[in-house]
């Protein structure tokens, strides 16, 4: 790291455990029934700030600093979904939620804790991938990649 911008190809990995399977999405927002607003549902705050609370806490483990990425950057995000039954473990999982939503509020997220020096919108190259475990992760994987990567 440089001035606290993160070098081209650096990579950060992380691991974080959730205490229960993630099927809040950003996508839930709320209508007040007197004035009609919009809001973000209680559960989608909290779900925000438990990935940020976690992922804060691996990189403190991991002695690392957030890196504020300031180009083109790939985001591989897996989320193991807990299931009592054995047989599903490592399938992949095609039920609700859908993988955009999902995905939503770990980006925001991400974000918020200055991982983009620009916001989510940097997110040029999205992997999302969900399947069932013996308990509930996510593995994020998020790297600054060059803008011509995929020129052929």
């Amino acid at each position: 790291m440089v001035g606290g911008m993160a070098e081209e190809g650096v990579e950060v990995k992380l691991r974080i455990y959730l205490s229960g399977n993630p099927t809040i999405t950003s996508q839930e927002k709320g209508i007040n029934r007197y004035t009609g607003a919009v809001y973000t549902k209680r559960e989608v705050l909290d779900l925000k700030e438990e990935y940020a609370r976690l992922i804060r806490l691996q990189l403190m483990n991991n002695r690392l600093k957030v890196p504020e990425f300031s180009g083109a950057v790939r985001l591989k995000v897996i989320f193991g979904f807990s299931s009592v039954e054995r047989k599903l473990w490592g399938r992949l999982k095609t039920t609700k939620p859908d993988n955009d939503n999902a995905v939503k509020a770990l980006q925001d997220t991400l974000s918020d804790m200055h991982f983009f020096s620009k916001g989510d919108q940097q997110v040029a190259d999205l992997q999302v991938i969900k399947l069932w475990s013996d308990r509930p992760f996510v593995d994020i994987e998020v790297e600054e990649v060059a803008y011509d990567i995929y020129r052929v």
